[in-house]
This record gives structure tokens, C-alpha cells and sequence, in this order.
């Protein structure tokens, strides 16, 4: 039952695109893991949001839909592979908070903004979204990879980032 992992054959073609560029220009690279980017929710096969075949849509209405959007693990530091986990702490009082709600301590953030400057190479990507802890160390790095050179001039014009350091 594939009910999370069906995405748009553009899509899957740009994902492959970024990681790959990843993984020539940094695999020698020694900080992070090297491991490959985790891929997590997709689609549905029937192109519902993931968890519908089950009664349980696992994504706001009008997200997660024919193949169009897909979440992604972070590239990391201190952990074994690149799957979805927390990279920072994630907890208020005890309770999950589903964010972030201290510094991205396990965030690799060089190679996740050169991946994320990679799908920006793509003219119909509308927006990354990315958890507010993230957000800055990331836009922080694609500032620097863009001055030097290392993403297209496209690319570093077009970014779209969505993160809020507040939760609000």
C-alpha cells in the first residue's frame, strides 16, 4: 500500500536532479552524513492527500495532492543517515509542539540549502517551506553558496522560503 509515496514524474525528476547535484559537488565532503536526502509524504497513487485511503488524511486540504508536493528529511550532522527525524529539540512542557522549539542542532545546513538552491533550478517551483529553526541557518547559507558561485544565477534569483521563526 503505497498510500504516502506517489509523486508527479517532474517532480520525482527534480528531487533526483537535486540530490544528485548534492551529492557530485559535496560527496567527498566529510561534514554530515553523506547519506541520501529521506524522502516522506507524497501522495496518494489516486493523487489524495496521504492517509485518505485509510480515513486518515495526514495533510491540510488542498496539500499533499495529484503528486504535486512531497516532504523531505533534512540533510544532517550527528546522525547515522538523512531520514525524517527531529533536527532540534521538539518539545514544550513535555508535550510534542511539532516544530522546533530550539536550535537545528543535528541541521546540515550547507547541503540542504545547496539542495534547496538545486530546485530552484526548476521554473515551477513555487515555494519551500521549512520549520523556523531551520529557516535562518539555511538562508544563511544560500546567501553564501549563491556568492560564490555555487547554484545558478537563476536559481539564487527565484528562491521561495517559507518558514516562521514565531509560531504563529
Amino acid at each position: 500500500n503505497q498510500y504516502r509515496s506517489w509523486l508527479r514524474r517532474d517532480l520525482v525528476l527534480l528531487i533526483q536532479y537535486a540530490a544528485a547535484y548534492v551529492d557530485c559537488a559535496l560527496g567527498d565532503w566529510e561534514y554530515g552524513t553523506g547519506a541520501p536526502i529521506g524522502l516522506i509524504d507524497m501522495s496518494e497513487r489516486d493523487g489524495s492527500i496521504p492517509g485518505t485511503s485509510v480515513g486518515s488524511p495526514g495533510h491540510p486540504q488542498g496539500t499533499h495532492t495529484d503528486g504535486t508536493d512531497i516532504d523531505l528529511a533534512y540533510y544532517q550532522v550527528g546522525t547515522p543517515d538523512n531520514r525524517a527525524r527531529p533536527v532540534c529539540e521538539h518539545t514544550t512542557g513535555g508535550s510534542e509542539a511539532y516544530h522546533c522549539t530550539g536550535p537545528a542542532t543535528l541541521l546540515d545546513p550547507w547541503r540542504t540549502a545547496l539542495f534547496i538552491g538545486a530546485l530552484h533550478e526548476h521554473p515551477n517551483l513555487r515555494v519551500v517551506g521549512m520549520d523556523g529553526q531551520v529557516g535562518p541557518p539555511v538562508e544563511a547559507a544560500l546567501d553564501q553558496l549563491c556568492a560564490q558561485g555555487w547554484l545558478s544565477a537563476d536559481a539564487c534569483a527565484n528562491l521561495s522560503l517559507a518558514y516562521e521563526v514565531t509560531d504563529t
